[in-house]
């Protein structure tokens, strides 16, 4: 995993003990670099170095190493070209699902060979994916993932690059309890077939555990978010804002409107 902002920002990294049940969220704490770490991602070498031009360089030189070295020397591929134009178009689709079927013209691409490279893509580290959550939702889509980059620094777009961001740290607060634990702790979207949905469901034994909205820019609260929350009797329900300004709970909804800089500080 990339650095998260606890590492960053806190010599004391206390994590979560084991335990059978879910443990509460404490938000005491709040980090400082949320800015830099959205701008330079979380690998140590463009991080470190606080430099645009090394991370312009960085993003080349990974890039390259990983389609032209790993990919090239490790998998059983002919078309190494096309996976390299898939790799660059899903910066652009980050945070939506991704629809195989329209990537088929552009690719001229069989589905089964594009869900193919997009598993390369996951095996070499330059992406992951998010499935959505459907255990008990009659009417969920249960078709697309959504794919995150790993580097999120890549991404142009601000606030696709915020959730970017965000995804990588629930990820890694999910691995930390499957791995150190052996807990069924997963990450997931909602998304019904009336559109509502949540970035982000982080399940526990397979039920909802916490629902996580991220916006860029606050502005009002996600109607979505609380008609999925009171479904499934979910109270860890947030927005997650890159706003400083907004750190409050909507009592209406009872949704803990809070800045990234709390809540990412609360996780591994």
């Amino acid at each position: 995993h990339p650095f998260s902002l606890k590492e960053i920002d806190f010599a004391d990294k206390k994590i979560p003990e084991y335990s059978d049940s879910p443990p509460e969220l404490i938000f005491n704490k709040k980090g400082k670099s949320v800015k830099d770490l959205l701008k330079f991602g979380g690998f140590p070498e463009p991080f470190l170095s606080g430099s645009e031009r090394t991370l312009q360089r960085w993003h080349q030189e990974r890039f390259e190493r990983i389609m032209r070295e790993d990919i090239r020397d490790y998998e059983r591929i002919h078309s190494l070209s096309q996976i390299e134009i898939l790799a660059e178009i899903i910066p652009s689709k980050v945070g939506s699902p991704l629809s195989i079927n329209s990537l088929i013209n552009d690719l001229q691409a069989s589905h089964k060979t594009i869900k193919s490279w997009l598993e390369i893509l996951s095996r070499n580290y330059y992406i992951f994916s998010v499935s959505p959550y459907s255990k008990k939702i009659s009417r969920a889509i249960k078709k697309e993932k959504k794919y995150y980059l790993w580097d999120w620094s890549e991404i142009k777009d601000e606030g696709m690059k915020y959730e970017n961001m965000i995804a990588v740290h629930l990820l890694k607060y999910c691995n930390y309890f499957q791995e150190a634990h052996g807990k069924k702790v997963n990450l997931h979207y909602l998304r019904d077939r009336d559109k509502r949905e949540v970035d982000f469901v982080i399940t526990w034994d397979e039920n909802p555990w916490i629902f996580v909205e991220c916006k860029y820019s606050y502005k009002s609260t996600h109607r979505p978010l609380k008609y999925f929350a009171e479904r499934f009797n979910v109270s860890n329900r947030f927005i997650v804002t890159a706003s400083e300004r907004h750190d409050f709970v909507d009592k209406r909804n009872k949704i803990r409107v809070i800045p990234a800089s709390k809540f990412l500080a609360s996780l591994i």
